[in-house]
């Protein structure tokens, strides 16, 4: 069993706090009309109980409906939303979460992730807006979304709690150790999002023989192989009952040390995000 340094939020469990639904891809090709309800109550009945929102995919109206419908109670869910790169400082921090509350239809939001800054941003006025939600019980837990470690370090240094979690790029081709290497040291998760390369995962090589040998897919392979890496939980997108289901199986999946060497030991380097991160031409292997 892998420990932890992180802390688990009240009221969650290690296996529903790992499992996160993104609800990124919900606006990709959306018609205005489409209502994906249906399918985050699909995902509360098959066990998901962490839900990712931001402001920017137009999804938390979505969400707060998908809440209000659902027989589980609103505090044994998790929910997090972000406050976008040009909303970040005192006013736009508290501006940033006001507007998400309502359009969520929430009294509290679980999480907030104070969004990366594009150039140099008021990490003084947003920590400060921060650790007033906080006392005030809006906001449950702070965390950052897609920050380098210094703008992270200079976030921890101001926030009078924790930082609970940084959801960032993670996966088999995206090992990010440094970056795990500061979680551990700090006690905060990382949330690796959109953990599956847009599919590709299902092409490496590495991935694909420990599928194999787990009688599993290549997506349950890395959701395990993550897990298994001290503090880290993932945020996927999965439309269809039976992948939702299949994901949160992952941890069932008993991949042996020759497995996880094998897809630790990877060299080659894809990136969802290559204006950030330099990339191999082939991410595949043999």
């Amino acid at each position: 069993m892998t420990e932890h340094s992180a802390p688990l939020p009240d009221r969650c469990e290690l296996s529903t706090f790992q499992h996160g639904f993104s609800t990124h891809w919900m606006d990709v090709d959306r018609d205005p009309a489409d209502d994906y309800v249906d399918v985050l109550l699909a995902a509360i009945d098959a066990g998901y109980r962490r839900f990712d929102c931001n402001p920017v995919w137009d999804t938390e109206p979505m969400v707060g409906r998908a809440i209000e419908q659902s027989s589980i109670p609103r505090e044994d869910l998790f929910v997090t939303t972000v406050v976008p790169f040009d909303q970040l400082g005192d006013d736009g921090t508290r501006s940033s979460v006001a507007s998400s509350l309502e359009r969520l239809g929430l009294e509290y939001v679980d999480a907030v992730l104070a969004s990366a800054p594009m150039t140099g941003w008021d990490v003084d006025g947003t920590a400060s807006a921060m650790n007033a939600l906080l006392d005030d019980g809006i906001v449950r837990h702070s965390g950052a979304r897609y920050m380098c470690l210094p703008d992270i370090g200079a976030f921890i240094e101001r926030l009078d709690r924790p930082l609970l979690a940084h959801l960032t790029e993670l996966h088999p081709l995206w090992p990010a150790e440094e970056l795990r290497r500061h979680a551990v040291e700090h006690g905060y998760w990382v949330i690796a999002e959109s953990p599956f390369m847009q599919g590709v995962v299902g092409e490496i090589g590495e991935v694909r023989r420990a599928a194999a040998r787990s009688a599993a897919t290549p997506y349950q392979v890395t959701l395990a192989w993550l897990h298994q890496l001290p503090n880290v939980a993932t945020s996927t997108w999965a439309h269809l009952t039976d992948q939702q289901r299949s994901n949160l199986d992952a941890d069932r999946v008993g991949l042996d040390q020759n497995a996880i060497d094998e897809i630790s030991s990877i060299t080659r380097r894809w990136s969802g995000s290559p204006h950030l991160h330099p990339v191999d031409e082939d991410p595949h292997g043999v």
